[in-house]
């Protein structure tokens, strides 16, 4: 990784976690509507058919939306996508391809001197925050990796290409055993990825936590006047 392109990964990383954050109202949306159950039995047949359309509207909007965010790049290098980043750090070769990230991670925050030994909490901070490096860079390694070669995420680049994006009318839904909890299955590692990314790429805070419970409050409060429950 190139000094230059840091900053340009930061963003991306960046943009990344705000389009996670847009994402989960459509996300709740849909896992919330997955578990009426019965009460949809009681809905008159027009009302069922249309919470079929907006469900499968939501799940094939987050199909091509989680698509976008892990194999999108454009042929151009300097447009450095989120899934080109993912690559270089399952594949990074040793530490040293990685040692201006480092160099960012381990950086001590700037202080104002106030009287008192400074230099020193400076050098203890850089030394704790060197020896968290490699672990959480491997655990980083492992999740994209985990995620990357799993099932669920295979069956959603084939539902995405096959029945999304080009209308393959060979393609047999069912019999490549499609499941709807492959999207949730896939959004949950990517938090978990993006937790990861902001830990050693970013230094801010963002309210992940906070805005599903919102989300699913949300959506709770929606589907509780659609279905009457």
């Amino acid at each position: 990784m190139q000094k230059e392109q840091l900053s340009k990964f930061q963003g991306k990383i960046n943009s990344a976690v705000i389009g996670y954050l847009h994402l989960l109202k459509q996300k709740e949306l849909l896992s919330v509507s997955m578990n009426l159950g019965n009460a949809l039995e009681t809905l008159d047949n027009p009302i069922k058919r249309s919470i079929l359309s907006i469900q499968d509207t939501l799940h094939a909007f987050l199909i091509v939306e989680v698509h976008s965010w892990l194999f999108d790049e454009s042929k151009n290098s300097s447009n450095l996508s989120l899934h080109k980043l993912l690559n270089l750090l399952v594949n990074f070769e040793s530490e040293n391809s990685l040692k201006h990230l480092k160099k960012s991670f381990i950086k001590a925050p700037s202080v104002i001197h106030l009287g008192g030994d400074m230099i020193n909490w400076q050098a203890s901070f850089e030394t704790v925050r060197a020896s968290k490096f490699k672990p959480i860079i491997d655990e980083c390694s492992k999740s994209i990796e985990y995620l990357l070669e799993s099932e669920e995420m295979e069956r959603i680049k084939k539902i995405r290409d096959k029945v999304i994006a080009h209308k393959d009318g060979q393609y047999d839904i069912t019999e490549n055993q499609h499941k709807i909890g492959d999207i949730f299955f896939t959004l949950e590692q990517m938090k978990q990825i993006l937790l990861s990314l902001i830990e050693l790429f970013l230094r801010v805070s963002y309210p992940i936590e906070d805005e599903e419970r919102k989300a699913k409050s949300d959506a709770e409060k929606f589907w509780s006047h659609v279905a009457l429950i």
